[in-house]
């Protein structure tokens, strides 16, 4: 039998390992989760921002179409057709171009983002097996250790003394006498 005090090193060292691979994985998994969140958030914000760029442009829109109105009214000029309605069809129709852009731009985006928090949301399911694989690996490699420890044969079973001299031998019986 191997000594006992070695074999309990061995076995509190793979112990130690194998929470020290667990808490790995756990502060990975929390590190992931965190990055996705963030990233959740992320991608609100993009919506959100461009809600409120989508209303900006709209109330551009109408301010401008107002100041037209305004100023072709103070001439006496028709707004309903010619030259007022054209100009406001093209300012319309450049600000349906802007949003078009601006809404494409942010989903791209916010697309990127939610693909970003599903992505760290699978890489932390594997961090966790692979922490819980790392302390079985430890723990089997410590006893496998342990075991050959303890079923290696005793120096005193080989014939030899615990200074690594064979024995001194005893005297030897007297032959005819």
């Amino acid at each position: 039998m191997g000594d006992p005090i070695t074999i309990a090193l061995m076995a509190g060292g793979a112990a130690m390992q194998a929470v020290s691979s667990i808490k790995q994985g756990q502060a990975q998994k929390a590190q992931l989760e965190a990055e996705a969140q963030t990233a959740d958030l992320q991608a609100v914000q993009v919506a959100a921002n461009a809600a409120a760029a989508e209303a900006e442009r709209k109330q551009r829109l109408r301010d401008v179409l107002a100041s037209q109105s305004a100023i072709f009214a103070s001439r006496g000029i028709d707004i309903g057709s010619g030259t007022p309605a054209t100009l406001a069809q093209a300012s319309m129709a450049e600000e349906a171009r802007e949003s078009r852009a601006a809404n494409v731009a942010a989903g791209i985006e916010s697309s990127l983002l939610q693909g970003q928090a599903s992505g760290s949301r699978a890489a932390k399911r594997g961090v966790m097996q692979s922490a819980l694989w790392s302390a079985g690996g430890s723990l089997l490699s410590a006893a496998a250790a342990a075991y050959s420890i303890g079923s290696a044969p005793k120096i005193e079973d080989m014939g030899m003394t615990k200074t690594g001299k064979p024995p001194i031998p005893k005297s030897k019986p007297k032959m005819g006498g």
